[in-house]
């Protein structure tokens, strides 16, 4: 039988609570951890649940308050100086895939609603410039690539997280034809169906991609996308290996001229030097991720 926190009959505090992603997405749990917490009997551990996490030169709301109620928290990636933040990865990958060489292009959509603010700047309305670059960029791909390009919406194929605008109104975005994802298989599958990754916001899949070693390219505009010291360092090694792109039309040219031998170009030294350093930073990937939690529970207790 589904028990739910507030009929829990816990006698006495646990130890500890751990969680990836209810302090974000539930009210009724964080009342529930609390009645525990505050008694200073239990403590209260998270784990990073998604990309974007300590790349922000300013915090959202969700990574402040995360960072400011738990006592640890475990992160994808490795840290030296944030005293309550844990250097190892929660991220338990149960797929291993790898690209196809022959499969097309997918571009993936960040979050877009009516009034989006794609690029987590507190309220700046910025659907107009994130379609104008997703618009140039399907543009400057060559007719031959276009026919093999997929836009898939965020969230396409989840049924409890629907995505946010329909199909058809992503289409309108491009003034020419290209194929939309209609979220008949889910992000991975299609991943697998790939050679190449283009996704247009710095979250999850940014970091996922980089774990697995999936070719991946990264497209945003900086005015939106702002960086921290650290991080703007690490993307700018990104920037320099031609992973990460400010301009559409730099990223379909570069496309255009690897597209024939994908590979070359992401095991080149450059590229995998990048790629190295980014994962180092924010995708490190934790050979047994359920051992290593229990460990850092267990040395904060």
């Amino acid at each position: 039988m589904t028990q739910t926190f507030s009929e829990n009959s816990l006698t006495k505090p646990p130890r500890a609570i751990f969680t990836n992603t209810l302090l974000h997405r539930s009210e009724q749990f964080k009342l529930w951890a609390a009645t525990f917490v505050t008694r200073d009997a239990t403590k209260l551990f998270s784990g990073q649940h998604g990309g974007g996490y300590r790349v922000s030169r300013f915090l959202g709301w969700n990574e402040d308050f995360e960072l400011s109620v738990v006592d640890k928290f475990m992160s994808w990636g490795k840290c030296k100086t944030e005293k309550n933040i844990a250097s190892t990865c929660v991220q338990s990958i149960s797929e291993r895939f790898s690209s196809n060489q022959h499969g097309t292009l997918l571009v993936v959509l960040g979050p877009i609603t009516r009034n989006s603010d794609i690029f987590g700047m507190l309220g700046v309305q910025s659907n107009g410039s994130y379609f104008k670059l997703l618009n140039d960029f399907i543009c400057g791909l060559s007719s031959d690539i276009r026919a093999q390009t997929i836009v898939r919406p965020k969230s396409a194929s989840q049924v409890r997280k629907p995505a946010r605008v329909s199909s058809d109104q992503v289409s309108n975005i491009f003034s020419i034809p290209v194929t939309i994802d209609h979220g008949g298989a889910g992000l991975n599958q299609r991943l697998i169906d790939s050679r190449l990754a283009v996704v247009t916001y710095n979250e999850t899949t940014i970091p996922m991609n980089m774990m697995f070693g999936f070719p991946t390219i990264a497209l945003w505009d900086p005015k939106y996308v702002r960086l921290n010291k650290q991080a703007e360092a690490v993307y700018h090694q990104m920037f320099e290996a031609k992973i990460l792109f400010h301009s559409p039309q730099l990223a379909a040219e570069h496309i255009t001229e690897i597209w024939s031998d994908i590979e070359t170009w992401w095991n080149s030294p450059q590229v995998r030097q990048a790629r190295e350093n980014y994962c180092t930073h924010y995708a490190h990937r934790a050979r047994f991720p359920a051992l290593t939690v229990a460990s850092v529970i267990a040395d904060n207790l």
